[in-house]
């Protein structure tokens, strides 16, 4: 989606673009060094796509970090042109980019890449371009961030032109069309164990959140912006016109999802707005995530009959030591009063899905098992969806754990984990239950004392290890 936006803005200034997705088939498993990357005929694929370009600009999150090093080297070694690194582990981390390209846009580029392709197109220099940072004789020249957008109907939608996409598949960069499009968006839909799989498009009503999760990189972008006006909503009329237009050009859209850190916190009028002109002028199903935060039943009764069929809601913990230390302002009994709520709305929606982070190496068993414990309260049906903590450079809870001795290499303890790769456990094996017909009783039993003296051992993981599968 970012992207894609960048693109609008360029071509609204009078400049042509080129995207290139090169998105890699689904891994398991931590990244060992060399693993995963860009074949030497992809590489050169890339670097004949790029090398009539003003500038190239690569977006980079943290878990992509060795390929991006490897696309950007291969470049300035290949092409004559600058090299922009945008993105959110850029933000976090701008000293460790400029080290590999030539600019790096810290926080939102919409005004920055605007600014960047008329400076190259004048042959005028580009950096004191606020937003930008550069290293200059091995130091870091960090310029100052431009107000965040104000008024976010400004943003133009993403470009879907297709005019001129390739997407890697196979190995191979292809030229991207409808019908190619329209496989991408089947293949990678969100929520596919429980929802329907269907072409999905992705959007967001709001930018920015206003709560500061320990786990998160909002910490660090409040912190970037001074906490100014953070939190900032496109008007309904305007999402409803990017939806209009999805319906008329991407004809084969048949699920819509509201990728809002929290698109239920905000007022019921707003909630209400929304879902009147969605139901009257759009009628798509549609997916929402969402957060304990202003989850009630008038907001959810609206979302429901404008067409929601789906809810992702972040639980995370069931341990409130844990809560307290991610910072999430909330009880059990609140979880379960909404997870109640939310239950009570299937069939009319597919059942819920929860989140719960796992694999934090700053919990004790009986962390777990207190989430645990949670779960066997909720009412059924749900799936959850188990996140690995990753503790993100220039999160608090990132910084914690180098205080802690806990990270001592991020690249390779950070940049190379992958989200859903879980130990193999015995309370994590207990957790994968869940997402079974595993009686309940059975659950009880199995977070007994006496039944975690006998299995709560090495041997047991180890034997995990031989009979589930990665």
């Amino acid at each position: 989606m970012g992207p894609r936006i960048l693109s609008s803005c360029l071509k609204q200034a009078g400049f042509k673009t080129r995207k290139l997705f090169l998105q890699i088939a689904q891994e398991k498993g931590d990244i060992p060094p060399g693993l995963f990357l860009y074949s030497e005929e992809v590489l050169e694929q890339v670097g004949e796509l790029c090398k009539d370009a003003l500038f190239v600009g690569v977006s980079l999150m943290t878990n992509y970090f060795d390929r991006v090093v490897q696309l950007c080297e291969f470049l300035r070694e290949r092409i004559d042109v600058p090299i922009v690194i945008g993105g959110i582990h850029a933000t976090l981390m701008p000293g460790e980019c400029a080290e590999f390209a030539d600019y790096v846009c810290l926080g939102e580029g919409e005004g920055a890449i605007v600014d960047i392709a008329r400076a190259l197109s004048d042959g005028r220099d580009v950096s004191g371009i606020a937003n930008l940072c550069h290293l200059k004789k091995g130091e870091l020249v960090r310029n100052p961030p431009r107000p965040l957008v104000a008024n976010m109907d400004d943003i133009p939608f993403p470009d879907y032109s297709l005019d001129d996409d390739y997407v890697l598949l196979d190995d191979k960069l292809q030229k991207m069309d409808m019908d190619l499009l329209e496989r991408i968006m089947l293949t990678a839909a969100p929520g596919k164990k429980t929802a329907q799989e269907k072409p999905y498009y992705i959007t967001m009503m709001t930018r920015g959140c206003r709560y500061a999760c320990t786990y998160c990189c909002n910490r660090s972008l409040l912190k970037l912006y001074g906490g100014r006006a953070f939190v900032r909503r496109r008007s309904v009329e305007n999402v409803i016109e990017e939806l209009s237009w999805v319906r008329k050009n991407l004809p084969f859209v048949q699920l819509l999802v509201l990728s809002d850190d929290s698109f239920f916190d905000t007022d019921e009028l707003q909630i209400r707005e929304f879902c009147e002109a969605y139901r009257a002028k759009i009628g798509l199903p549609f997916f929402s995530l969402g957060t304990p935060f202003g989850i009630n039943d008038n907001k959810l009764e609206m979302m429901v009959n404008a067409g929601m069929i789906y809810l992702q809601m972040g639980i995370q913990t069931g341990s409130e030591r844990i809560r307290k230390m991610y910072k999430r302002p909330f009880s059990n009994d609140e979880i379960i009063s909404i997870a109640n709520r939310l239950v009570g709305y299937v069939p009319r929606i597919l059942p819920p899905r929860y989140d719960i982070i796992i694999d934090n190496p700053m919990e004790v068993d009986e962390d777990v098992i207190e989430s645990i414990r949670l779960l066997l309260r909720l009412k059924r049906p749900y799936f959850i969806q188990y996140f690995c903590l990753t503790l993100f450079p220039g999160t608090e809870l990132g910084d914690r754990a180098v205080e802690a001795g806990i990270i001592t290499d991020w690249r390779e303890q950070v940049y190379r984990k992958q989200l859903f790769h879980k130990k193999r456990t015995y309370l994590n094996f207990v957790l994968g239950l869940f997402n079974t017909k595993a009686p309940r009783f059975v659950m009880r039993l199995l977070i007994t004392k006496p039944a975690q003296l006998i299995f709560n051992r090495p041997y047991f993981g180890k034997l995990l290890r031989l009979l589930v599968k990665n």
